[in-house]
């Protein structure tokens, strides 16, 4: 079979389009449902389809609709295009086939017995053409099922026509059935980051050295002895954190130390997984130096909070000085 030109593309396009216009002026509360694509999964592999409309009326049913544009010959019961081209199958076979698996998938979300009480139909549109003429076979019932230029103008008593042949005593669908179909057809998804991804991002960007710590990181690679400055935010424990990987992965014995006991703490369960790397807060540090030169406990003052001179005069000189001491004696 030919594939289709990009003129008979545009062609089919022109001839949905003409359908899709009618159908916007159908009131409420019908629903039109444009290019409507399914895939099924059976036992021997997958099918795909597209129905071109799927018109619905919560009061008198559904109809799946497909278009066919141009010309159209039926000769000996077969379908041919204006170009003289044999259809692949016939205008309602493909209808046919969209209209059951649609219902297929509707019935697996309301159960298989759901659809049997509600109309559920299908039809061909010749949006280009007046049909004139005896029905193209057994396949139509009835007129009704056979649309064409004439319906375009005022298209909705032509469906209400199909609907009443199709189901001359319509059961209303129930709420439930109508956001079946709705989900189904036009569904409605929203995905949203979770909070969890924002803040792994967040980190990622955190944890990518700049260029300006970049520089620093090779100085301090090559310096014994190197004093950083920066801000908040700016960088600093980064550089320690990697500075610190660095030297534990040649083997090197490396001490962490930092004034927060909060950021001595999260630095020691990031860096875990590091053998070789010891990470304390400075008081701890200090305390511990004192104790192994032997200069612990030492005279705290009786109140020791933040806020009280003593406390600041005790953890700016008597601790530094002996944690000093012990790290001369080494």
């Amino acid at each position: 079979m030919p594939s289709p030109t990009p003129q008979s593309l545009l062609i089919g396009q022109q001839a949905e389009a003409k359908v899709f216009a009618a159908l916007a002026g159908l009131p409420a509360p019908w629903q039109v449902f444009q290019t409507v694509e399914w895939r099924r999964l059976v036992s021997d592999g997958e099918r795909v389809g597209e129905a071109d409309a799927v018109v619905f009326h919560p009061q008198h049913g559904l109809v799946v609709l497909e278009v066919k544009s141009g010309a159209v010959e039926v000769r000996d019961g077969l379908w041919y295009y204006a170009s003289g081209n044999a259809m692949k199958q016939s205008p309602f076979s493909q209808a046919r086939r969209n209209r059951y698996a649609l219902l297929d998938k509707l019935s697996r979300r309301l159960g298989s017995g759901a659809l049997e009480s509600l109309t559920v139909t299908h039809a061909a549109w010749f949006p280009d053409v007046v049909w004139q003429g005896i029905l193209p076979g057994a396949e139509v019932p009835s007129r009704a099922f056979l649309l064409d230029r004439s319906n375009l103008a005022d298209s909705e008593p032509a469906l209400l026509r199909l609907l009443h042949e199709a189901g001359p005593q319509p059961q209303a669908w129930t709420q439930s059935q109508q956001r079946a179909v709705k989900e189904l057809l036009a569904p409605d998804c929203r995905c949203l980051v979770p909070l969890a991804g924002k803040v792994d991002a967040a980190l990622g960007v955190m944890h990518s050295a700049t260029q300006d710590q970049m520089t620093v990181l090779r100085m301090l690679r090559a310096q014994p002895r190197l004093l950083v400055e920066g801000g908040a935010g700016s960088g600093k424990t980064l550089l320690a954190c990697t500075l610190a990987r660095d030297h534990a992965a040649l083997g090197k014995s490396v001490l962490l130390t930092c004034f927060n006991i909060a950021l001595a703490q999260s630095l020691a369960a990031s860096l875990a997984d590091v053998p070789g790397i010891t990470v304390m807060a400075f008081h701890a540090l200090a305390k511990t130096q004192a104790l192994a030169a032997g200069r612990w406990p030492l005279a705290w003052p009786t109140r020791c909070r933040p806020s009280r001179r003593p406390w600041g005069a005790f953890s700016a000189k008597s601790l530094p000085n002996s944690c000093c001491r012990r790290l001369n004696m080494a």
